[in-house]
């Protein structure tokens, strides 16, 4: 709790002084931003355009980082091989369009990155139940778990369903 109160202390004291919070690099530009200089250095709280009012207007009350909701940003999606219905790794490459890339830190699943822009719904391989969209944080959890045969899990947060899948095939392989 130290670090969380320090930080909100620093943030405090920077808005009392009418100094703008410290931000990232990496803003994306818009036409609107907006540039402090207090003197030192300059600032610059650039809000991505896409984004509903309601949001940038939050993130820039709140001097928070929007670079995170960029869709320029390019985030990885990540997906997950249904072992039971395991599909060939060039064969799905060729019906997504892509590379695919392994994580290889989570040796339990077949676990890959793909573009953010790559959408699996269309995807034979997605219809017809052989991989499966999850996050590498929501796969890390389940290997941090490590759910053995014959363990009773209950997962609360069970939506959509790609963890429990996950559990459930480390529960009864």
């Amino acid at each position: 709790h130290f670090w969380s109160l320090l930080a909100c202390f620093l943030f405090a004291m920077a808005e009392i002084s009418g100094h703008q919070a410290p931000t990232s690099p990496g803003f994306t530009t818009r036409k609107d931003c907006r540039q402090a200089d207090d003197g030192s250095h300059v600032q610059a709280t650039c809000i991505p355009s896409d984004l509903p009012p309601i949001l940038s207007k939050f993130l820039e009350e709140n001097s928070l980082n929007s670079t995170v909701y960029d869709s320029a940003n390019n985030i990885s999606r990540f997906i997950r091989i249904n072992p039971r219905k395991a599909i060939g790794i060039p064969e799905l490459e060729g019906q997504l369009g892509e590379t695919l890339t392994p994580i290889d830190w989570l040796s339990c699943v077949s676990m890959f990155s793909i573009s953010a822009a790559t959408r699996i719904a269309g995807c034979p391989a997605y219809r017809e139940g052989q991989i499966y969209g999850l996050d590498v944080s929501s796969a890390a959890a389940v290997e941090v778990l490590d759910p053995q045969p014959g363990d009773v899990v209950l997962d609360l947060c069970c939506a959509p369903g790609a963890k429990l899948c996950m559990i459930a095939d480390r529960v009864n392989p």
